[in-house]
């Protein structure tokens, strides 16, 4: 699928190794997104119970690691520079310590409660997708930048279900603020918290929701259960599962438009159109 490539990797008519990188996970999302649709809307319930989490977890990682290399180039650089360099003696049976983690590179490994202390070290910055410096850094300021434009977005349910998560946040950030300064809304409405604390607890939950997602994917991809998994994973549950992983690259991939500084970026105009033809394309 074109639409949901071009929103994870952007738009770009430059060369250059980057942009080899983007082409090769644009392949990857091109493929899985085509797949998934596929089962969606016509696979059988074999097909969505044995396939229907594989390929959307895929399509979740590369989709993510996209996103993630047009934010953070050199973390990408580096590792193609690392594989191109072992070649055929690349051990395909090992992991290798510089490569993609979902836990790490896409979830930051654990919560720092010193992320922006002075005492820390360059080397000790956190530069997970969602998480971390590097994410806290782009993403809460981007995300303010969404929920001030003025694109009709109740056009799309997933972009509508993005503004309303962040107006909950703003709702919920006002109380707490105003319960600090013992204000009350009714008699003071136009007490606001930072924006930029709304985009991080925004950001909060889009992290929660692509660790739950990832789960969910990962126990129709392994060996969990010893009694009869379609109990759990039934066809239904699987294309909820699959529809969401889709909703949400989607959903990430429209935001990254906002970022201030990202490689390949495309207008936010251009991306609200790519998100409602993928919208429609699995919903409709």
């Amino acid at each position: 699928m074109e639409q949901l490539r071009r929103l994870c990797c952007g738009t770009t008519s430059t060369s250059g190794r980057l942009n080899d990188v983007l082409n090769i996970l644009g392949n990857v999302i091109a493929r899985y997104s085509d797949k998934a649709l596929s089962i969606v809307k016509d696979g059988t319930d074999e097909d969505k119970t044995m396939y229907g989490s594989f390929v959307a977890r895929k399509l979740l990682e590369s989709a993510a690691c996209a996103i993630l290399a047009r934010m953070d180039p050199p973390r990408f650089l580096i590792l193609q520079e690392y594989q191109q360099r072992a070649g055929s003696n690349y051990k395909a049976h090992e992991r290798h310590p510089a490569s993609i983690q979902w836990c790490g590179d896409i979830i930051p490994e654990k919560a720092a409660n010193t992320l922006w202390s002075n005492e820390l070290a360059p080397d000790k910055f956190i530069r997970a997708l969602l998480g971390g410096h590097l994410a806290e850094a782009t993403w809460p300021m981007a995300i303010d930048l969404f929920a001030r434009d003025t694109v009709d977005k109740s056009k799309s349910q997933w972009v509508e279900e993005v503004s309303r998560t962040y107006e909950g946040k703003l709702q919920q950030a006002n109380a707490k603020s105003a319960h600090v300064f013992g204000i009350s809304r009714e008699s003071d409405s136009s007490a606001k918290s930072p924006s930029s604390s709304v985009g991080t607890l925004v950001l909060d939950v889009f992290r929660n929701r692509f660790q739950d997602n990832f789960s969910e994917l990962s126990k129709g991809v392994h060996l969990e259960f010893v009694v009869d998994e379609t109990v759990v994973l039934d066809p239904e549950t699987v294309v909820e599962h699959m529809l969401a992983a889709v909703k949400l690259v989607s959903q990430l991939g429209f935001l990254s438009s906002y970022l201030d500084s990202l490689f390949a970026k495309s207008e936010s105009n251009d991306a609200f159109e790519l998100i409602l033809n993928v919208e429609e394309s699995f919903t409709k």
